[in-house]
């Protein structure tokens, strides 16, 4: 696998993630109960998933809680689907558009 594709491969996986992040915060939003963790009961707390950037290229999404007592907006994760799978589109194309100049390279060099 090439550099570009391994950029544009983990652009999938990251918009990946965040869509994932974002349907949990809105599946539990309204979770009342609380959820066992290492330090005993909790309530519910959004996670937020960010694009980092990696030294060797591509990006990481990392994830972080939200503040204690912040509240999941529904407005807020659609955007923010919304957002990662334009991120999604455009890593597609990527591979998509990389696959094609190999597959140029090899008929004018074939």
């Amino acid at each position: 696998m090439d550099a570009i594709t391994a950029i544009a491969q983990s652009g999938l996986t990251t918009a990946s993630t965040r869509v994932q992040v974002s349907a949990s915060n809105l599946a539990n939003m309204d979770d009342a109960s609380t959820q066992q963790g290492a330090g005993g009961a909790a309530p519910f707390v959004p996670t937020r998933a960010a694009a980092v950037s990696l030294p060797q290229g591509g990006v990481q999404a990392q994830l972080s809680a939200a503040p204690q007592g912040t509240e999941v907006d529904p407005a807020s994760e659609l955007v923010e689907q919304m957002q990662a799978l334009q991120q999604y589109r455009a890593s597609a194309d990527l591979i998509r558009t990389d696959d094609e100049l190999q597959k140029s390279t090899i008929d004018i060099l074939g």
